[in-house]
C-alpha cells in the first residue's frame, strides 16, 4: 500500500502532493492540466521507465517540465520512501538511506515483476499488448512453473535430448516455448537438409554403377609376395654392389701398398754407408788425456800465481829496506854495515830474479800444457759429432726397417684381400630387377581397381547408412517441432498454468460487467471476451468495455500480486452506469487505487474511502467534503460521477501537456 505521493516539475505539473486513500483516490482536472504526468511519475518511481521513456529508462529527461533544471518523483510504501530525482543529463533513485544498486534491490524485492507492475499501472496495461506480449504477461503471473523440466517431462527422453541445451536455459513461460520450438524448427531444417544431401550423395553412387568387384585380398598377398621377393633381388644386388666396390678398393689398395713399399726401399738406398764411429776405450783414453792435460794446466797456474805472489811481497820488502837509510829506531845504531846491507840487498834481488824465471817456466808450461788440452778438446768433439751422426744414422735405419717391414706387410695383407674379394655379374639380377618391379606395378593397378570396387560398395552401404540415421532423426525432430508448436506444448502449459490467473480475472470482471476472459492457445495466441453481443477479441471492445475491463484485469492483478496499487487514466470515456459500477468495484475492491478523470460538470464526487484532489496550474488541491455529490445504494455500490463524454486523451501537443 502506498502513503503518499509528491510530484515536482513533472512535464505540466508544477507541485502535487498527495495523501493516498487506502481505497480510492481520484485526481480530477481540465484536459492538458498534468494528470497522466502524475500516473507516468508514479509509474517511473516504481519502475524506473514510463510512456515517455524507452524501456531501459533511457530518455528520462523528456520527463522534466519546461523550463525545469530537475524534477522529483516521491512514493511513501509500507517498506520505505522511493524518491526518483531527475536532471537533464541523469537520474537516481534512492529508496529510505539505501541509494544506487541497494536501492534498486530493494525494489526488485519488494515489488511485482517489472511488466507485471506496468500493466497495473495503466488501464492498457493487458490490453494494450500485442498478443505476444499478452501470452508472455499471463505466464509470469502464473508464477513461471512453465519451464525447462516441465517441458522435458512431456517429451520423450530422444526428444529432450535433442533440446537438452535449450532445456537448461533459465528462460520460462512463452519466451522458453518459442526459445524451443525455433531451437527444433532450425534443427528440423538441418536434419532435412542433411537428408535431401544424404539421399542425393546415395543416388549419385547408384548412378554410377557396382565396378566389377575384385579380390583385393588375394591380389594384396600376391603384392607383398612379389615385394619380399624385390626386397631379396634388391638385397641381392646390394651386396653385388657391394663385392665390385669392395673389389674395386682392394686394388686401389694393393697398387698404394706396392707404392709405398718401394717409396721405403729407395729411402733405405739414399740412408747410405754406416758412419765411422771412435771405440769406448779409446774414447775413454782420450778423455784421461783431456783430463791429465786440464789438470797440468791447473798445476803450472798455480805454481805460476805461487811464484808472482812471493816475488811481488819480496820485491816490496826490498823497496822498504832500501828507502830505511839509517836504523828504524831512533837513537839506536843499525847493527849492519852498508856493505852487509848492500849484500843483503844483493841477495834479495837474485832471489827475486828466479822467482820471475820460475814464474816465466810455469807460465810457459802451463801455455804448452792449455794448447795440448784445446787439441785434446778439438778431438773429443769431433767424436762426439762423429758419435751422434752414427746414432741419428742407426735411428733412421731401424725407423725405415721398420717401415719397410710394415709397407711389405700391407702389401701381403692387400694382396690377400684382392684375392678374397673375387668378381660378380649385375645383369642378371639387374633383369630379375626389372621383372619383378613390372610385375609389382600391374598387381598395384589391380589392387586399387579392387579397392575402389569395394570402397564404393562400403560407400553405398556407409550412405545407406547415413540416410537411415537422417531419416531418423528428421522425422524425431519433425515430431518435436509438432509438440513444440503453438497447437501443442506452449497451448497445453497456457491450459495447465493460466487458468488461476484467468479465474481470478473473471472473477473480478464479474463484478463490474457480464465479460468473460478466454485464452486461446495455438498458433497465433489471442485473448477473447465474452460480450452480451457474443464472443470477440480484446482487440475488439469499444472504448468504454476496454477501459472497464483493463480495469478489472488491474485490480486482479494487484490481487494476484498480493501489491494492491493500480492506477485508472481515462475514465470519463464511460457512461453514468458504469462509471458508478467501475468506482464501486475499485471502493469494494479490497485494492488501492490512484484514478485520474476530467469532470464535464463541475461537480466533484463524494464517497465513503474516496478521496479528491484537483489539479490547476500544475498544482494538486484537495477538495473538501462540502463538494457536490451523492451515493446510490441501488446496486450495492457507491455512485460517482467521473466525467461526461468527452475523454481524456491528454493531449501532449507542447511537450508538457498531458
Amino acid at each position: 500500500m502506498l502513503k503518499t505521493l509528491a510530484v515536482r516539475n513533472v512535464r505540466g505539473v508544477v507541485s502535487a502532493d498527495v495523501a493516498l486513500s487506502e481505497q480510492v483516490t481520484l485526481i480530477v482536472g481540465q484536459m492538458g492540466a498534468g494528470k497522466t504526468s502524475i500516473a507516468a511519475g508514479v509509474e517511473y518511481a516504481l519502475t524506473g521507465n514510463c510512456a515517455w521513456t524507452a524501456a531501459d529508462g533511457k530518455g528520462f529527461a523528456g520527463l522534466l517540465r519546461n523550463g525545469s533544471a530537475g524534477a522529483a518523483i516521491e512514493v511513501e510504501t509500507e517498506f520505505g520512501s522511493v524518491l526518483r530525482t531527475i536532471s537533464a543529463k541523469q537520474a537516481s533513485l534512492a529508496v529510505g538511506d539505501r541509494s544506487g544498486k541497494e536501492a534498486q534491490a530493494v525494489l526488485d524485492a519488494a515489488l511485482p515483476a517489472r511488466d507485471i507492475l506496468a500493466a497495473m499501472l495503466r488501464s492498457d496495461g493487458l490490453t494494450g499488448l500485442p498478443a505476444k506480449g499478452q501470452q508472455d504477461l499471463l505466464f509470469q503471473l502464473a508464477g513461471g512453473e512453465v519451464n525447462g523440466q516441465w517441458f522435458a517431462e512431456r517429451l520423450t527422453a530422444d526428444e529432450a535430448a535433442a533440446v537438452e541445451i535449450q532445456l537448461s536455459t533459465r528462460l520460462r513461460g512463452s519466451a522458453l516455448a518459442d526459445h524451443l520450438y525455433d531451437a527444433a524448427y532450425a534443427m528440423r531444417t538441418e536434419a532435412n537438409r542433411t537428408l535431401k544431401t544424404a539421399q542425393a550423395q546415395l543416388q549419385a553412387a547408384n548412378d554410377a554403377g557396382s565396378p566389377a568387384h575384385g579380390n583385393s585380398t588375394r591380389i594384396g598377398n600376391d603384392l607383398n609376395a612379389a615385394r619380399t621377393e624385390l626386397a631379396t633381388v634388391t638385397e641381392r644386388l646390394g651386396g653385388a654392389r657391394a663385392t665390385i666396390a669392395a673389389h674395386e678398393r682392394a686394388t686401389q689398395r694393393v697398387n698404394a701398398t706396392e707404392a709405398t713399399l718401394g717409396e721405403r726401399r729407395k729411402q733405405v738406398e739414399t740412408l747410405g754407408e754406416q758412419p765411422e764411429v771412435m771405440g769406448r776405450e779409446e774414447l775413454l783414453a782420450l778423455l784421461d788425456e783431456l783430463a791429465t792435460k786440464e789438470e797440468a794446466t791447473a798445476s803450472h797456474k798455480e805454481q805460476h800465481d805461487q811464484a808472482r805472489a812471493e816475488r811481488d811481497a819480496l820485491c816490496k820488502q826490498v823497496a822498504s829496506f832500501k828507502a830505511l837509510s839509517g836504523c828504524v829506531l831512533s837513537g839506536v845504531d843499525c847493527p849492519l854495515s852498508s856493505a852487509d846491507r848492500e849484500k843483503a840487498v844483493a841477495a834479495a834481488d837474485k832471489q827475486v830474479k828466479r822467482l820471475t824465471e820460475q814464474m816465466a817456466a810455469a807460465e810457459t808450461e802451463r801455455e804448452q800444457t792449455d794448447t795440448e788440452a784445446d787439441a785434446l778438446r778439438v778431438r773429443c768433439q769431433a767424436v762426439g759429432d762423429a758419435q751422434v751422426k752414427f746414432e741419428h744414422w742407426q735411428e733412421r735405419q731401424t725407423l725405415l726397417t721398420a717401415s719397410v717391414a710394415d709397407a711389405e706387410q700391407a702389401a701381403a695383407a692387400a694382396l690377400v684381400d684382392y684375392q678374397d674379394c673375387g668378381t660378380v655379374s649385375l645383369a642378371d639380377l639387374e633383369h630379375k630387377s626389372e621383372t619383378v618391379k613390372g610385375r609389382i606395378t600391374s598387381m598395384e593397378l589391380d589392387l586399387r581397381t579392387a579397392q575402389g570396387a569395394e570402397q564404393a560398395a562400403g560407400r553405398r552401404a556407409a550412405l545407406e547408412s547415413d540416410v537411415a540415421a537422417a531419416t531418423q532423426r528428421a522425422d524425431l525432430l519433425d515430431s518435436l517441432v509438432k509438440k513444440l508448436s503453438p497447437d501443442g506444448l506452449p497451448a497445453q502449459a497456457m491450459r495447465e498454468t493460466v487458468g488461476a490467473v484467468l479465474a481470478g480475472i473473471n472473477e473480478v470482471l464479474a463484478e463490474v460487467s457480464e465479460f468473460v476472459l478466454h485464452a486461446e492457445p495455438g498458433k497465433e495466441f489471442s485473448l477473447l471476451v465474452d460480450t452480451p453481443k457474443g464472443r470477440v477479441l480484446v482487440a475488439g471492445l469499444s472504448e468504454g468495455e476496454t477501459l472497464l475491463f483493463g480495469a478489472a484485469v488491474q485490480v486482479a492483478l494487484a490481487r494476484l500480486t498480493g501489491f494492491g496499487f493500480i492506477i485508472v487514466d481515462r475514465t470519463n470515456v464511460l457512461d453514468g452506469e458504469h462509471r458508478r459500477a467501475l468506482v464501486g468495484m475499485l471502493l469494494d475492491s479490497g485494492v488501492q487505487a490512484l484514478v485520474l478523470a476530467t469532470p464535464s460538470n463541475g461537480s466533484r464526487p463524494v464517497a465513503e474511502g474516496l478521496s479528491v484532489y484537483e489539479l490547476v496550474d500544475g498544482k494538486a488541491v484537495a477538495v473538501g467534503e462540502e463538494a457536490e455529490g451523492d451515493a446510490d445504494t441501488g446496486q450495492g455500490h457507491r455512485q460517482s460521477n467521473l466525467g461526461g463524454a468527452a475523454r481524456d486523451e491528454e493531449a501532449r501537443h507542447d511537450g508538457n501537456a498531458d
